[in-house]
């Protein structure tokens, strides 16, 4: 099976990925996509504080994300999200924070 996955620019040619376990076409495509997720172009990370959130994304669940400061929007992967609770007290109200960890991929220079 001979399956070609490509990304922009598409200039550069990864290695052939010798798989017995991909048998049919959509796990070789999977296979080859992960490869490229892994080593096809530079990461940036980003540390994002959010609301609280009523459904929190999974870690390796794709997210939009707008960004004002760039000017731009984007998509990235959740490595992980940190929450960090205070305790409510007498004087002071129940505090949540969320930081969510995201992965984006950029494109090789």
């Amino acid at each position: 099976m001979n399956v070609e996955i490509v990304r922009e620019p598409g200039d550069k040619r990864a290695p052939d990925i010798v798989d017995d376990l991909c048998t049919t076409d959509a796990c070789a495509i999977k296979r080859g996509q992960n490869y490229l997720d892994e080593n096809g172009s530079g990461v940036k990370e980003y540390d994002l504080d959010v609301a609280p959130l009523d459904a929190m994304p999974a870690p390796g669940d794709l997210v939009g994300i707008q960004d004002s400061s760039l000017g731009q929007a984007f998509e990235g992967k959740v490595l992980g999200y940190m929450m960090v609770v205070s305790a409510m007290t007498d004087t002071a109200p129940l505090v949540v924070e969320t930081t969510l960890q995201i992965e984006r991929r950029m494109a090789d220079e």
